[in-house]
């Protein structure tokens, strides 16, 4: 058995694994690029991803939404592709990695002072890529708005500049240049971050799943997000976040102040957000999903004979 993640890795391991007759040959669809692609590079992407599920004995999709995606692309049939337990692609460790009773108050005061926040100050969150399919442009507009009626609040961006969709360089110096906005750059631990967060936003233009709104909600923190592939089954709707309108700046920060002026119904969303990652994401729950699959798919076959090695891979001795 072969499982190929992510589409360039998948497409030359399943490629292989199909020409070497490996008899089950799993493809674990995380996301589909062709979304937001454009032009002669939406073509290629598209075929790049037919041929994996081509080549593939099965699909997985980590969410009900990006599978309804790939069939709507014509990309597999209905059968071949499937979503383990609620999906994700391995869960989420709320009870260490992401639990709030974890939190070290004294080092969450440090960052605070670090960061040059002041106790109970507000702060927006943000995770993932600095790149334009984020909703880095949005969220900037956005914020303009949002701290125009709320200018102590913060805004933090956690995440690198993506180098293969870079942001436009103008974007880069104007929040550089906002005193409002804190931008981290990439940060290995990012439990402490969503900690010191009121909420998520992820304004993204298309997500496979969105682990970083499970990860946030583990740690008790709703999320506004844009209500598209992927995100629509990482938030439940006014219950552990709210959707804002996918490339609408006035919609997000229409969000974000309402999240900020009711901080109730924030607490409640992500008291509720947390539970739901207990019930339905748990890390054992998904793993032995996915066992059960490999051992279902490795019972329907029988071991194939492996084709005559060329000479030019034998080892001599």
């Amino acid at each position: 058995m072969v499982h190929g993640n992510t589409p360039k890795a998948a497409f030359l391991s399943l490629l292989v694994a199909w020409l070497w007759r490996v008899p089950v040959r799993v493809y674990e669809l995380h996301g589909l690029p062709l979304e937001t692609a454009t032009g002669w590079k939406r073509w290629c992407v598209w075929l790049v991803e037919k041929c994996t599920c081509s080549v593939a004995t099965q699909v997985v999709a980590v969410s009900h939404s990006l599978r309804v995606s790939a069939l709507k692309h014509r990309l597999v049939a209905p059968a071949k592709i499937k979503v383990l337990h609620q999906g994700s692609c391995s869960g989420i460790d709320g009870e260490k990695k992401f639990n709030p009773q974890e939190n070290d108050s004294k080092k969450l005061n440090q960052l605070r002072e670090d960061w040059g926040l002041r106790p109970h100050q507000h702060l927006v969150g943000f995770v993932g890529r600095l790149t334009v399919e984020k909703g880095l442009n949005e969220l900037y507009e956005a914020w303009q708005q949002v701290k125009a009626q709320c200018p102590t609040a913060r805004l933090l961006l956690v995440g690198q500049n993506d180098e293969r969709e870079p942001l436009p360089r103008t974007l880069i110096e104007k929040i550089q240049n906002d005193v409002t906005i804190l931008a981290t750059g990439q940060i290995e631990n990012v439990r402490d971050c969503y900690a010191l967060m009121d909420f998520l936003v992820l304004p993204s233009h298309r997500e496979g799943f969105g682990n970083v709104v499970i990860e946030a909600a583990a740690m008790g923190k709703p999320t506004i997000a844009a209500e598209v592939t992927g995100l629509k089954d990482a938030v439940v709707a006014n219950q552990t976040g709210i959707f804002c309108e996918v490339k609408n700046s006035a919609s997000l920060a229409e969000k974000i102040l309402f999240y900020l002026q009711n901080p109730a119904t924030a607490h409640q969303h992500g008291q509720e957000a947390r539970a739901r990652v207990a019930r339905d994401f748990s890390p054992q729950d998904v793993w032995t999903a996915k066992l059960h699959l490999y051992e279902g798919l490795v019972a329907q076959t029988r071991p194939v004979p492996l084709p005559n090695v060329s000479p030019l891979f034998q080892t001599s001795h």
